[in-house]
């Protein structure tokens, strides 16, 4: 029996957090701290121009969260209040954890494919890494996603296969993603960071997370609860994203790049990214059968 299934059967129905709770949360997170572990290795990155952007996440991801409780994931789970008027950005991102450990716990087939949506940009991405999927920058050039089969995947020369190449496999999910903050942390540093000392790096490792693997709501919960922990968050007002209005949570470089997390100013829910002042449009994901399926 994993941690999922654990927590499932015996934590029982939560109510949202309120927010005296969640400053609790909060200062657990910000506090109670530890050093990260050095080892690191970077993740694969997919469709990666429109998130150099996200470069802004500090390489300061050595303290390591107490994450508040769980709430078991589920259809019928009750709704996630909004921030408050006077929010700070880590109380947002705890929020925006709260909300993710609400949602349907939706667990793939090895067979399918994660389909990403941001825009013009989609890509159909094989779950175990050995089918072969699709990336449509929105150029009218749609590219093989060779999977990695036996060792050895398809190269391809446009849209000609040429031969074939040793590889592994590059899974667009893993079951062992971290549940919980402090985990998830632990796992950023010892698995994730290529370069923590670089926060362009750091910025596109983090965001890689969010935009190009899927996590089920507990991971993506942990996610937002580690972010929580990165100084120099900034918060601010964010035009509609399709509609929905919206907050961001921001961070800068000392080169001057900025990126911003955009999460409903209602509900919590993460809503996509922007770079700079360009339009954004919603990111979204979801688990299909095969290439060329929309929801």
């Amino acid at each position: 029996m994993d941690d999922l299934t654990l927590i499932r059967d015996f934590a029982g129905d939560a109510p949202p957090a309120d927010r005296a709770t969640l400053a609790a949360a909060r200062e657990r997170l910000l506090t109670e701290a530890a050093h990260p572990r050095r080892t690191r290795r970077l993740v694969p990155w997919i469709g990666g121009t429109a998130v150099t952007a996200a470069a802004a996440v500090a390489a300061v991801v050595s303290l390591l969260p107490t994450a508040p409780a769980p709430t078991p994931p589920g259809v019928g789970a009750p709704p996630v209040a909004g921030a408050p008027a006077d929010a700070d950005p880590a109380s947002v991102l705890v929020l925006a954890a709260a909300y993710e450990r609400t949602q349907p716990d939706v667990v793939p087939r090895p067979d399918q494919f994660l389909h990403l949506h941001n825009g013009a940009y989609r890509a159909w991405l094989s779950i175990d890494g050995t089918h072969d999927g699709l990336i449509d920058t929105g150029d009218g050039h749609p590219v093989p996603a060779p999977g990695c089969r036996d060792g050895a995947a398809v190269v391809h020369k446009g849209n000609t296969a040429i031969g074939t190449e040793p590889c592994e496999p590059r899974p667009a999910y893993d079951p062992d993603m971290p549940t919980t903050g402090e985990a998830m942390v632990a796992h950023l540093n010892a698995e994730v960071f290529n370069d923590p000392g670089n926060p362009n790096s750091v910025g596109k490792d983090v965001l890689s997370l969010f935009e190009s693997t899927y996590l089920r709501p507990p991971a993506r919960a942990a996610l937002f609860e580690a972010a929580a922990t990165l100084p120099g968050l900034t918060l601010a007002d964010s035009p509609p994203v399709d509609g929905h209005p919206a907050v961001a949570i921001g961070w800068s470089t000392d080169s001057g790049h900025n990126g911003q997390l955009l999460f409903d100013a209602a509900s919590n829910e993460y809503l996509g990214f922007r770079t700079g002042n360009t339009e954004v449009s919603r990111s979204t994901q979801t688990i299909v059968d095969a290439v060329g399926e929309t929801p």
